[in-house]
């Protein structure tokens, strides 16, 4: 059915490549020859910059055989069928066009109707032409766990374009993560209209459709006549939003599959928990939008989002308010405060590291030598700058010999006490090696520069 469509082949849709499969979709009565398929599609524009797309194709009808074997008369009576198909299967093209507004929905871009032609069959087909997004369900295959936060946000989102939905009294019906779409602004758009329905007047439907994992109790019983309405869309998002608060684990699944058992368990109304580690607050919100009961369930859209952002407004509020630390009338931000707390600590270590040089440094070369003779003697006279900055390295010495002092017996408790010397270990260290030899570097270029000054007095 799909051979007319391949990699590199360009249809009448302004140029455009058809590229790799993303996705298939049976029709509501679950037979495949009449169902859609999603293409990658790419393009090159004038400046050289290759913009990408998706193009659903919906194969509304398919026959066996050679179009071009048809007497003309067939293939008359054939095309007038096809349009009477296309205008018949148009909702979703309607749907979309009504619903084009709604930031949170997956509207299209362009649309055809398209006569395709095979070896051994021919058929029709709608193609729409829209932006290419990720969905939701590719991330919960790829292992995402998801946050709180934005679990709250996927749903506040999507009741978003419910609310739009179910205002113009048009039902989903097949609400999934596959369903539901990322932007570039990390934004979720509800998507795939292809089973939707309008409403007329009673605002109530009675045809099983949708997929049977996420699927309303009351969806599954029309059979027995009993109608629905758009709460089976809150239904099926919160069991999306379940979904995710459980590991990415439907009720009652040990894995990420879903089993008939499973699905059988939760159409019979047996009651399943929000984990234990989730937010307990949301975690209640999500299970009354997954209650058996449709009449004690959100009402609306509109509830739940309003739920939904209550939750959000006081978790943020709480964050909101940790964020500072309180002392009688000072506030501080508490980031500051761990800012300082840590160059204080960078500065400490510096200090350490410093002391422990500085120590070994005097002990090495500083004592009895000509630079310490000649400033303690006072025969050497200097200009005042040069006079406090050498002055001001020996007050660095002398503090490295004090914190050395405090820091060897710290270490020598420990080395007692538990066998471990921390003094052994920096020495090892290849900064301290190479601090040490630079030290000693300039060690000697003061002593040869006070050997010129002495020459000089002489």
């Amino acid at each position: 059915m799909w051979r007319d469509l391949e990699s590199g082949e360009k249809i009448a849709l302004d140029n455009w490549e058809i590229g790799e499969i993303l996705g298939k979709g049976g029709d509501e009565n679950g037979e495949f020859n009449k169902s859609s398929i999603v293409f990658k599609i790419t393009r090159e524009n004038p400046d050289l910059s290759i913009e990408v797309g998706a193009l659903k194709f919906i194969n509304l009808i398919e026959e066996q055989g050679k179009f071009d074997e048809l007497s003309p008369d067939m293939q008359q009576e054939f095309i007038e069928y096809c349009n009477e198909l296309y205008r018949d299967n148009f909702a979703e093209i309607k749907i979309m066009d009504i619903l084009k507004d709604s930031p949170n929905i997956v509207s299209y871009n362009d649309y055809r109707k398209h006569m395709w032609k095979a070896d051994d069959s021919y058929g029709f087909a709608l193609l729409i032409r829209m932006n290419m997004y990720d969905d939701l369900n590719k991330q919960i295959k790829a292992g995402r766990i998801f946050s709180e936060s934005e679990i709250c946000d996927i749903g506040i989102d999507i009741c978003k374009a419910l609310n739009a939905c179910h205002s113009q009294n048009i039902l989903h019906r097949d609400i999934k993560p596959a369903n539901i779409f990322i932007n570039q602004r990390n934004e979720y758009m509800l998507g795939d209209f292809g089973i939707s329905k309008i409403v007329q007047n009673t605002n109530i439907a009675k045809t099983s459709i949708g997929s049977l994992a996420y699927i309303a109790p009351e969806q599954a019983k029309v059979k027995s006549m009993e109608s629905y309405d758009e709460r089976v869309d809150i239904y099926s998002l919160g069991l999306v939003l379940y979904q995710l608060a459980n590991n990415n684990k439907l009720p009652f699944s040990k894995s990420t599959y879903s089993r008939e058992t499973e699905v059988i368990q939760r159409l019979k109304g047996e009651r399943f928990d929000i984990p234990n580690n989730f937010d307990q607050e949301l975690g209640n919100i999500i299970l009354k939008a997954c209650l058996y009961n449709k009449g004690e369930r959100y009402q609306s859209a509109k509830q739940f989002l309003d739920a939904l952002e209550d939750w959000k407004y006081k978790r943020e509020s709480f964050y909101e308010k940790r964020k500072y630390f309180t002392i009688g009338n000072i506030r501080l931000r508490r980031r500051k405060i761990i800012f300082i707390a840590r160059i204080s600590f960078l500065f400490g270590v510096g200090s350490f590291l410093l002391s422990l040089l500085c120590r070994d440094y005097v002990e090495k070369n500083i004592k009895g030598d000509l630079l310490f003779r000649a400033f303690t003697s006072g025969k050497l006279q200097l200009p005042f700058s040069i006079s406090f900055g050498v002055y001001s390295i020996l007050f660095m010495f002398i503090f490295g010999e004090l914190s050395y002092y405090g820091i060897h017996v710290i270490d020598n408790y420990i080395e007692k006490k538990w066998k471990y010397s921390f003094l052994a270990k920096i020495k090892k260290k290849k900064i301290y090696k190479t601090v040490s030899a630079e030290l000693n570097e300039l060690h000697e270029y003061v002593n040869k520069l006070i050997e010129k000054i002495e020459f000089w007095r002489k």
